[in-house]
């Protein structure tokens, strides 16, 4: 007979058994995270602090506002195609469109420009009468204030030419004494005297330009432009023609105005416009379209297997070496 051990139980000298651990407590279920919503999300997008190719590219972005080059900048080695996408990339990332936000709002406060200024200068492009800044005018020919409608000439233009005939009389005489010729001296002819002045308005009895004038292009002075008319004025180029006055596009300048305004929206929006019908009116059109449908299906069947049995009869009839027979006067109507 086994002895038993002390605790009376398991064989000799085995280890006790060690006593079951207490059970742990259930965890507590924590609350389900709920996702950001859009707001939330862009604004934790705004907050992200910006990389360095960032900065470099909103610094590059604010000098002249392309995107392609400031990405060129920030990134030397990437190529054309990818400035152009990758750039565009960046430029819509939340943080660096809120950095430029920022960088201009403040350019906008030290250079004290608002939203209601810029439009009020397109506005004054938009109104602005180019006549302001370039205009063509009838003026007066050289007859309309000469001596009997003569040809009239300024001061300096009367010396010159006295000058001349002068000259071309000395050397007149001196051909003649060389010839031994007689010289008869000639008077010079003043015309229609002095006095010219190409601003004057033109005469109404002129025979020359019957009371007209002579049309000119007239160029206003810009350091006493009208403010409007400064800011359609857009510089001054000099050509193998003659000066060109450059002015702003004042369609353009309409365009923007009403964009500004909505006013295109607004047509967008009637033109878009779909006419209202009620339900029953609705269905009516949809009967109308399935019932139209069918009846162009059945045609398109019936028409094939007309053409079907025709191209049938016209094979048998010719594989026996048969040729089919063709009316003498075939009617009207009858299948060729």
């Amino acid at each position: 007979m086994s002895k038993k051990t002390e605790s009376g139980k398991g064989k000799p000298g085995a280890p006790p058994k060690a006593k079951p651990r207490p059970k742990a407590a259930a965890p507590t279920k924590t609350p389900r995270r709920t996702a950001p919503t859009d707001e939330e999300a862009l604004q934790k997008a705004e907050q992200k602090p910006l990389l360095p190719t960032e900065e470099v590219f909103v610094a590059e972005y604010m000098v002249h506002l392309k995107a392609n080059h400031a990405y060129a900048k920030a990134h030397p080695h990437a190529t054309p195609l990818t400035c152009r996408t990758e750039g565009c990339r960046t430029l819509a990332r939340p943080n660096v469109a809120r950095k430029i936000a920022e960088l201009r709002a403040a350019q906008m406060e030290r250079l004290q420009l608002d939203a209601d200024e810029t439009v009020r200068g397109i506005r004054d492009i938009a109104e602005a009468d180019h006549r302001a800044l370039s205009e063509y005018r009838y003026l007066c020919c050289r007859h309309c204030w000469g001596q009997n409608f003569g040809y009239q000439r300024t001061q300096g233009e009367m010396d010159k030419a006295r000058d001349e005939f002068e000259e071309a009389e000395s050397k007149r005489e001196t051909l003649a004494i060389m010839k031994d010729r007689p010289y008869t001296p000639r008077e010079f002819n003043e015309k229609g005297g002095v006095g010219y002045n190409r601003w004057r308005e033109p005469n109404p009895e002129c025979p020359e330009c019957c009371g007209v004038g002579v049309g000119r292009n007239v160029i206003k002075d810009t350091s006493k432009l009208a403010p409007d008319a400064v800011n359609l004025f857009a510089g001054i180029k000099e050509t193998k023609d003659g000066i060109e006055v450059k002015m702003h596009d004042k369609l353009r300048a309409k365009d923007m105005l009403m964009k500004h305004q909505g006013l295109y929206e607004a047509d967008n929006v009637q033109k878009s416009s779909v006419p209202e019908k009620s339900p029953e009116e609705w269905a009516a059109l949809y009967d109308t379209a399935i019932d139209h449908a069918l009846r162009t299906r059945e045609e398109m069947q019936a028409r094939r297997k007309r053409i079907e049995e025709l191209d049938e009869r016209e094979r048998f009839g010719t594989a026996g070496g048969a040729q089919p027979s063709t009316p003498q006067h075939p009617q009207a109507g009858a299948p060729g």
